[in-house]
């Protein structure tokens, strides 16, 4: 199962129309791929909107409106999918499941015009924050950090502070220094080479030097983009799940940090206050 597999099937799973073995691939992937977890809440709420909005009147839509969406629906499989990469291959995806809404939902001419813009400002919303936009550095820096954790990673005990530095010296030749967190009772613990989208990177783990299960991930990418969140005190703030992600662009060395962890957003900034200094 793969995210495009999901799109094109994932209606027909809303709708329990799928056997036993492909919902349980669908539930499985939506465990595992943050974006697409992120695509089936906003498809749920939208779902749950346009039940609200339009109920189940007795007005139908005009025939030939009801005609062009049959067509829609009707139409191969491979029209979809073509195109080159995922990203369009996704959205090629979204308009059928667009229409299989609206035909279910929408009733009467005043319902037609409302579902359309809806419709199209979700499919321009998900398409641009969820599935091209920049915000997907945040989406894969929160799956890296969950991969490390679970050990999907081959991690590198820290043996010492000058030991790391000098490996992400080694990485990135114009890097500024490995933040000290020891005032934060933080020290380095473990670290990893990484690959953020297409960036390459280096993520170091903190822990509190107690023998503490969480850790705080420290990704150092050489990135040209930053991620398109909110700002917040200098800081590109998110949050993901129950994780918070603070980012910044490091003026020394050029270098995009990012500092994922569960503390609250407010500890996470204070972190990474100490960290940029």
């Amino acid at each position: 199962m793969n995210c495009k597999d999901l799109l094109g099937n994932y209606q027909a799973f809303l709708d329990r129309q799928l056997d036993a073995a492909l919902s349980k691939q669908i539930a499985q992937h939506l465990k595992e791929c943050p974006v697409c977890a992120e695509f089936a809440d906003s498809e749920r709420t939208f779902h749950n909107l346009l039940k609200n909005a339009f109920g189940r009147g007795e007005v139908a839509a005009p025939t030939h409106l009801r005609e062009r969406l049959q067509a829609s629906l009707r139409a191969p499989t491979a029209e979809k999918s073509s195109g080159g990469g995922d990203g369009q291959a996704q959205s090629a995806a979204f308009a059928p499941l667009g229409a299989r809404i609206f035909y279910r939902y929408a009733h009467g001419p005043l319902a037609t015009a409302a579902a359309v813009l809806i419709i199209l400002a979700a499919i321009v919303f998900i398409e641009t924050r969820c599935l091209r936009g920049e915000c997907r550095m945040v989406l894969a820096a929160h799956q890296e950090h969950a991969n490390i954790n679970a050990g999907a990673r081959t991690m590198l005990p820290v043996k010492s502070f000058n030991e790391v530095s000098a490996f992400l010296h080694s990485r990135f030749p114009h890097f500024g220094g490995l933040p000290d967190l020891s005032r934060r009772r933080l020290y380095p613990a473990l670290y990893c080479q990484i690959k953020l989208r297409e960036y390459a990177g280096v993520c170091v783990q903190f822990t509190d030097g107690e023998g503490g299960t969480e850790r705080l991930s420290l990704m150092i990418v050489d990135s040209a983009e930053d991620p398109s969140v909110p700002k917040q005190n200098g800081f590109f703030t998110a949050t993901h799940l129950d994780h918070s992600i603070v980012s910044w662009r490091n003026d020394a060395d050029g270098l995009l940090y990012m500092l994922v962890s569960k503390c609250p957003l407010s500890e996470a900034l204070s972190v990474a206050e100490m960290a940029r200094k």
